[in-house]
């Protein structure tokens, strides 16, 4: 078995009990460099093989969770914060499921803060960009993913309007219907430019902070500019990309 454990916000004292089980069971500890405070490595056991995980491709990960794995031995891969958010687990499954080797991700403070803000009326949507590709089905899938995971106060929507579930109109409407009353705009972009200062929080009429603010069904309507090219793990999964296209065409 292969566990995804969610370290947390950095405050080793706000690591789940089951984390902590299961990184002190564990035979193999991977966890994301300098971003994982040290005092949850000391929970491993002596016996355990500890390893960065930074330097390593998805490949090498991979490689070393199946030797373990394979052997009956139990795996952690400590990531930070919550696991499922802004981390290359959807690849790490995808490779796990076609060698048939069970795993389950275990969400850190960040699911439980998510939670908080759900219980008071907050909804996060983050506006990508959307497009007429078939590939705006990734769109529907983050949603699904969302709430399979217990992100019921999360939305996805898009500039475009594509997929039409992800249009500006259909947001405002889910997220009414969920019966949110506070709302926080995020752009789901890796560089929060033209599409995050104007169509998300731009003063015209058509930009999405005026739209949710027109709906006049939510007390209070915030846009948090920020792209994802400023956290961490997904600096590191542009890292990870990088490194891998270079290695093969090195060969």
């Amino acid at each position: 078995m292969v566990s995804f454990v969610g370290a947390g916000p950095g405050d080793p004292e706000l690591l789940t009990l089951k984390g902590k089980r299961l990184i002190e069971e564990a035979a193999l500890l991977l966890y994301a460099g300098s971003m994982i405070p040290p005092a949850l490595l000391d929970l491993a056991s002596p016996r355990a093989s500890v390893i960065d995980a930074a330097p390593l491709d998805l490949e090498e990960c991979h490689s070393l969770m199946l030797q373990f794995a394979r052997a009956g031995q139990p795996v952690v891969h400590l990531h930070t914060g919550d696991p499922a958010v802004y981390s290359a687990l959807r690849e790490q499954l995808a490779l796990l499921d076609r060698d048939g080797i069970p795993w389950q991700v275990v969400p850190g403070i960040t699911a439980a803060s998510a939670a908080a803000a759900a219980a008071d009326k907050t909804a996060f949507v983050f506006m990508g960009h959307g497009t007429s590709h078939t590939a705006k089905v990734s769109y529907s899938q983050m949603q699904t993913t969302m709430q399979s995971l217990g992100y019921d106060n999360v939305f996805i929507g898009t500039v475009e309007g594509e997929p039409e579930e992800t249009s500006c109109e259909a947001v405002i409407e889910a997220v009414k219907a969920a019966g949110y009353t506070k709302v926080i705009l995020r752009p789901l972009m890796v560089v929060a430019g033209d599409h995050a200062n104007n169509d998300m929080a731009g003063e015209d009429a058509d930009s999405w902070l005026s739209q949710f603010t027109a709906a006049g069904c939510f007390e209070d309507v915030d846009c948090q500019i920020s792209g994802l090219g400023r956290i961490a793990d997904v600096q590191q999964l542009y890292i990870a990309h990088t490194k891998a296209a270079m290695d093969l065409l090195n060969g």
